[in-house]
């Protein structure tokens, strides 16, 4: 049970660091919005949000509606080697070759 106190307390006080940074990012990101609101006027502001959001769904529609791919198959290879001549030539495995029998 100690252990989980310890653990729960790093955790709190790794939050405890984060918490400024995070509340931090956000303000400026709307700090940020504000003033570009400000230098581009109000009507360029909405018409880029307008066009971003009409982009976002289209490439909504178009990742939900497309056709399921099928991964590609290659045809297996078989087991005959073809010669210049194009017939077939079947190949030989080591362990189908029998060596001849040499007894004296």
């Amino acid at each position: 049970m100690n252990t989980f106190f310890d653990y729960l307390f790093v955790i709190a006080l790794f939050g405890l660091i984060l918490l400024p940074a995070l509340v931090g990012n956000v303000r400026e990101r709307i700090v940020d919005r504000q003033l570009r609101e400000a230098e581009l006027g109000r009507e360029d502001v909405r018409r880029a949000r307008l066009l971003q959001a009409e982009l976002r769904e289209a490439r909504r529609r178009s990742s939900t509606s497309a056709p399921v791919r099928t991964p590609v198959r290659t045809p297996v290879p078989s087991r005959t080697i073809v010669s210049p001549k194009s017939t077939p030539v079947p190949r030989r495995d080591a362990a189908a070759v029998k060596t001849p029998c040499t007894a004296e």
